[in-house]
């Protein structure tokens, strides 16, 4: 690492001096902590100087000019140094993973190296601090939103250890912050596409740890997190042949593997959308999304998830607020939507009250 006293930025009120003085330093104390405290955890209080150090360099790498400028001088080098030892606090690690996030988010073919994979891969899989795997989330979602990205990470991400801690976060996490983060990667996984969609749908039945979430009462998950994750679920019915069933053979037509796809939606999401729909919530998106859901899989409801619904008066509440719709007649998932109700409704001998 070499000093870059020529370099200046005119638009920054930050000396890039400094800024390669904080490295300096955090290369300086991770060496002396090796030589003093080796194998001891340090609590928090006692990493207030790289704390604050990595806040500093996590705020600045915001900036492309300050990201080019550290990767220049071995940014990633240090930082994988620091996360290699384990007896750093939670909050340092958690600060230094945030640098990497940001880094990521503006240069994020940076991030496309094996050891760093190899490492955060890792610590998602061994770590159970929420803030930390918040950041790792976000680190993971930044470095797979180009294809240069998706092309690099995706061995790293089909660890079915990797894919399972997502799912547990996903189905027990009580953190706001880490469950949204956690459902916007799950959203860049399955729009990737090929084996990793597969490994989601049918592997580690993501789909039913979705369905089982958003059927939780209101106050389980937050409006937000809820609607991120009816966009993982919109994303595949728009595109079914992302998450292909690993028995489908090569001769299959796509149409056979779309509706195993469907099927499944079908088992994981009709009652929880008739449920959504019955409700009142600020994001009229929702409610398009749950009635997409219902024109494309309804169709694939055996005859016992059919009584069900009948039983339950959910086709009747279904039509009910359909017909409350203004656009009910215009939109065209609608009108579907109101045709197969009223189909079902004439089959059960069941008739719409006023």
């Amino acid at each position: 690492m070499e000093a870059g006293a020529a370099e200046t930025y005119p638009d920054s009120v930050i000396d890039p001096s400094y800024v390669l003085r904080c490295l300096i330093t955090l290369v300086e104390k991770e060496d002396k902590l090796r030589l003093v405290r080796e194998g001891e955890v340090v609590q928090e209080e006692d990493e207030t100087e790289e704390i604050e150090l990595g806040c500093f360099l996590w705020d600045i790498a915001t900036s492309a000019e300050f990201v080019d400028f550290m990767l220049k001088h071995e940014l990633l080098s240090i930082l994988l140094r620091i996360l290699a030892n384990p007896t750093h606090s939670h909050r340092f690690r958690e600060v230094i993973v945030g640098v990497l996030g940001n880094v990521g988010s503006v240069r994020s073919s940076a991030l496309n190296r094996q050891d760093l994979q190899a490492m955060l891969v890792g610590m998602w899989v061994t770590n159970d601090d929420p803030p930390t795997l918040a950041e790792l989330a976000r680190c993971f979602t930044a470095c797979v939103c180009t294809a240069e990205g998706q092309q690099s990470w995706a061995p790293s991400l089909l660890d079915d250890d990797f894919i399972a801690k997502l799912a547990w976060i996903l189905r027990s996490s009580m953190s706001e912050l880490l469950l949204q983060r956690c459902a916007e990667l799950l959203y860049a996984l399955a729009y990737m596409g090929g084996q990793l969609a597969t490994k989601l749908v049918w592997d580690h039945d993501m789909l039913g740890v979705l369905g089982a979430q958003l059927g939780q009462p209101e106050d389980r998950i937050t409006e937000k997190i809820a609607h991120l994750m009816w966009e993982v679920v919109e994303l595949l019915l728009s595109r079914p042949g992302l998450a292909v069933h690993p028995e489908n053979q090569p001769g299959q037509t796509s149409g056979v593997a779309e509706e195993r796809v469907m099927r499944k939606m079908a088992d994981a999401f009709v009652p929880v959308a008739v449920q959504w729909l019955r409700t009142e919530v600020d994001e009229d998106d929702v409610h398009k999304i749950c009635t997409l859901l219902l024109a494309n899989t309804l169709a694939y409801l055996n005859e016992e998830q059919m009584a069900a619904l009948i039983d339950a008066r959910l086709v009747v509440s279904l039509v009910r607020l359909l017909s409350q719709s203004q656009d009910s007649g215009d939109e065209p998932i609608h009108l579907a939507v109101w045709v197969w109700a009223q189909q079902q409704l004439s089959l059960s001998g069941k008739r719409l009250r006023p």
